[in-house]
């Protein structure tokens, strides 16, 4: 988008970043587990694709470096629902896909998921006050939130940067089977959001979660220091370029399009 530079350089920056962070979870991160994985199962696949993706970004700017990354299967977290019928497990679940082509980001989807696996089939009488419908066993997925950076949007009508509610069936989480009545084609409305890496979406999920012992991991100064970068890196330039798109005395065009403008704008 027009407020970052999202060029090989961006790209092999927020690779070497997010590599830096995820070995230091698999080399330190033991003491914190997650749920019934640990760290080193969570980012273990995406750790094994970093590695030759730096190596090939760094020794060949030729652009032919094209690789789709995936953080899975899901990290899921079990949280406490105080208004939720007792026994009622709740889990959230971040899932994130990166696709790099020609040694350049062009599209990243963090996908948030509020999952429930009730301990007993619920009538619709149990679940008009506990969930508004009906389940049974198993897990459920109950809301379903992800944040787009699709930098292949030229229309200029659309935010390159963007929230939904809803979307397709989760991909990658860690199930055999499970419930996903969210209305899967619909792709409006698209909300403009701050564009953000993986590494602070990492940090916001865990703090979301700020009665869970994971929230401890954020303490660590090698955790703080990762999105401190990812935060220079991502949001100063975005935010430096809003606050000037908003001070200019004869600005013509609104937020929303400022949101919808490509990088050759």
């Amino acid at each position: 988008m027009k407020a970052i530079n999202v060029d090989e350089n961006f790209t092999a920056q927020y690779i070497q970043e997010l590599y830096d962070l995820v070995n230091k979870l698999i080399r330190f991160g033991m003491d914190y587990p997650i749920g019934n994985q640990t760290w080193v199962q969570a980012v273990a696949h995406l750790h094994g694709d970093l590695k030759p993706l730096i190596l090939a970004i760094n020794r060949n700017r030729t652009r032919s470096v094209n690789k789709e990354l995936a953080l899975h299967p899901n990290i899921l977290i079990e949280f406490d629902n105080p208004d939720a019928p007792s026994g009622h497990k709740f889990y959230m679940s971040l899932g994130a896909k990166i696709q790099i082509e020609e040694c350049v980001l062009v599209d990243q989807s963090i996908s948030l998921n509020i999952i429930v696996s009730p301990d007993q089939d619920l009538t619709a009488q149990d679940a008009e006050q506990a969930f508004c419908s009906p389940f049974k066993r198993g897990y459920h997925v109950l809301r379903k939130f992800h944040f787009d950076l699709d930098m292949g949007i030229r229309c200029g009508t659309r935010p390159i940067s963007h929230f939904q509610y809803g979307g397709g069936r989760p991909n990658y989480l860690p199930f055999e089977d499970f419930n996903y009545e969210l209305y899967a084609p619909l792709d409006i409305p698209r909300f403009p959001s701050i564009p953000s890496s993986l590494i602070v979406f990492l940090d916001q999920f865990i703090k979301l979660l700020s009665r869970n012992p994971l929230h401890d991991i954020t303490k660590e100064n090698y955790w703080k220091n990762a999105v401190l970068a990812s935060e220079k890196l991502w949001l100063e330039p975005f935010f430096k370029s809003a606050y000037e798109h908003l001070s200019k005395a004869d600005r013509k065009e609104t937020l929303f399009d400022f949101f919808c403008q490509p990088a050759s704008h």
